[in-house]
Formats: C-alpha cells, sequence, structure tokens
C-alpha cells in the first residue's frame, strides 16, 4: 500500500462506527496535505517540515495543549526535519514532487472513556504497527498527542 492509495481521499474525513452497548464511537483516518516540491526546489518544503517539527514536538505555543502533559513518540525522534533530510539525501526527486504527507489517526472522546490502561497501550501499539506494516521505513515519524482532550 503506498500513498497513491489514497489519492481519492486525501482531504476526506472518514468515520467509521463502532457500536459498544448502546453508544457509538466513531475513529477518523485522515491524509492531511501533500508536502510538495512547489518551486523545484527543496527549501521551502524542508522549511514547512521544520515548522510541523516545531508544532508537533512544541516548541512553539500551542494554544490547545496541557503543557504538563508528555506526548510520547512512537516512530522516530524529535528531530524531524533532519531525519527527512537525511532520508531523502540520495533520492533523486522530481521538481515537484511529493515530499511528505501528514495522516491523522483518532477516535470520538466516548472511545477513550472509562478505558482501562492496557486498553489504550494496545489501541496505540495496534496503531503504530498499522502505520509499519503499510508504510514500512516510509515513516519517519509518529506521535501520540495525550496533551490535548481529543
Amino acid at each position: 500500500m503506498s500513498w497513491d492509495d489514497f489519492k481519492n481521499t486525501s482531504t476526506e474525513v472518514k468515520k467509521v462506527t463502532y457500536k459498544n452497548s448502546n453508544k457509538h464511537f466513531y475513529a477518523i483516518f485522515r491524509i492531511g496535505n501533500k508536502l510538495k516540491i512547489v518551486d523545484g526546489s527543496l527549501k521551502n518544503t524542508l522549511n514547512t517540515i521544520k515548522a510541523f517539527q516545531k508544532h508537533m514536538e512544541r516548541e512553539q505555543e500551542t494554544p490547545n495543549a496541557n503543557k504538563e502533559i508528555q506526548n510520547e513518540i512512537l516512530i522516530g525522534d524529535k528531530n524531524i526535519y533532519g531525519n527527512v533530510k537525511e532520508y531523502i539525501k540520495d533520492i533523486k526527486l522530481r521538481k515537484n514532487g511529493v515530499l511528505a504527507r501528514e495522516l491523522l489517526m483518532t477516535a470520538s472522546p466516548d472511545f477513550f472513556k472509562n478505558m482501562m490502561p492496557g486498553e489504550l497501550n494496545k489501541w496505540v501499539e495496534d496503531n503504530r504497527r498499522w502505520l509499519e506494516n503499510r508504510f514500512g521505513d516510509n515513516v519517519q515519524y509518529a506521535i501520540l498527542h495525550l496533551d490535548e482532550s481529543t
């Protein structure tokens, strides 16, 4: 499976309903914007990745994040920019190629209510394993954000 498998769903939000007792839960699987090389150079695209790193690693003010809660890196490390730059160094890229894509995986707040710690760990591990199985080494970074309410 590659990003091309998702080309028709790049901006769609897919909802899946899980039935649990009388409650309904939904999961969101969204492929974010393409980080493309728009001017024939990598500079602007890599700068976008640097801005992404600042947000994801809370190196800048993030109003909806609780500063007292630590997020958990699942794949990669805090140096997203450097890792991506290293990953692409020997790859011949088209001047209008897609350098990266953002992927969001989440579920409704009700899904997480009253969840036992072991169940949360299983959900996290299932998501990490799915990313690695589908995209292999192409996944340079994955983080579990615990500092936001949803």
